[in-house]
């Protein structure tokens, strides 16, 4: 029994002798091939072949991943190929000629949306008139023209005060008064804007001289700013009718005496520096207009041009 006991134990210590010989060998192993993977990599590098075999992928942060990559990916598209000069191409953009717009035309449709709109309402349709409303202006403003109004001279007798007073009733009648008055009231908010492009239209009027359109000489124009700020008939007609009215009407006969003055044709010598300086009073206090400071400022400058010549 001892003996196969000491058998047992030399087996048992061959045993373990071999496992630690093949795992020594194993990890000699192990450590040189890493030192020699270690050899390598440094012998590559240093040789440039690194570079040449596998260039490494360009990386890319993530909030500029899309727009440098595309940049980029579009760069390599573009090796190689020769860039034409646009002169060389076969399609080139033709050349953008932008013209001025022009004036007549640009307030003739102004105009011509104005009537339009009024052929349309009801209450301007009621009175059945031939031609429509463009034809209605035509004429009323030619009627106007061949009878002007006493400008001067109107205190003289009591009969030329009744006659401008009732000036509008006698030359136009009592049917076109009434029109008028109506389209006035219907037209309360588009008012202020369309009597801005008739002016517009007189300040044409040499220029244009379209027969459809209704004429606005400065001639008759003149009378007729000297007749609503110079006179007790023309002062009496604006009192009757709304302060917006009133007010619109007394500028604008103001900017055609102004323009009469530039043209030296103010032949009855009409000073304005009242209606302006009076005109401004009553603006300044005045909310019912859209573009009143506008009409504010361009009244300031004419009172400061006017009390410099005067």
């Amino acid at each position: 029994m001892p003996k196969i006991k000491t058998d047992q134990t030399g087996n048992t210590l061959v045993i373990l002798i071999f496992l630690v010989l093949i795992v020594s060998a194993g990890l000699l192993y192990f450590f040189w091939n890493q030192q020699t993977q270690k050899k390598e990599v440094i012998d590559i590098k240093k040789s440039g072949w690194d570079e040449q075999i596998a260039p490494p992928e360009k990386k890319y942060p993530l909030h500029q991943y899309s727009e440098e990559r595309e940049e980029s990916e579009e760069s390599e598209e573009n090796e190689g190929k020769v860039e034409i000069p646009v002169s060389e191409t076969t399609y080139k953009q033709a050349p953008v000629n932008i013209e001025p717009a022009d004036p007549c035309r640009s307030t003739e449709q102004q105009l011509d949306n104005f009537f339009n709109h009024l052929d349309g309402q009801a209450y301007f349709q009621a009175y059945k008139i031939s031609g429509g409303s463009k034809k209605f202006f035509r004429e009323i403003s030619l009627q106007m023209s061949e009878n002007p109004p006493s400008v001067t001279r109107e205190t003289d007798n009591l009969f030329t005060i009744l006659k401008n007073t009732a000036h509008f009733y006698r030359v136009l009648g009592g049917e076109n008064i009434k029109i008028i008055k109506n389209i006035l009231t219907n037209e309360d908010e588009i008012i202020e804007t369309t009597m801005a492009h008739f002016y517009q239209w007189s300040e044409l009027d040499t220029k244009c001289k379209n027969p459809d359109q209704p004429r606005l000489p400065v001639e008759s124009l003149y009378n007729y700013a000297g007749f609503f700020l110079n006179t007790l008939g023309g002062q009496s007609y604006l009192f009757r009718r709304k302060i917006k009215i009133r007010m619109l009407t007394r500028y604008y006969c103001i900017l055609i005496l102004d323009r009469a003055n530039e043209q030296n044709t103010n032949q009855f010598g009409i000073d304005i520096r009242y209606p302006i300086n009076s005109l401004l009073d009553e603006m300044e206090v005045s909310q019912g207009l859209k573009n009143r400071d506008k009409y504010v400022d361009r009244l300031d400058e004419l009172a400061r041009k006017y009390d410099k010549l005067y």
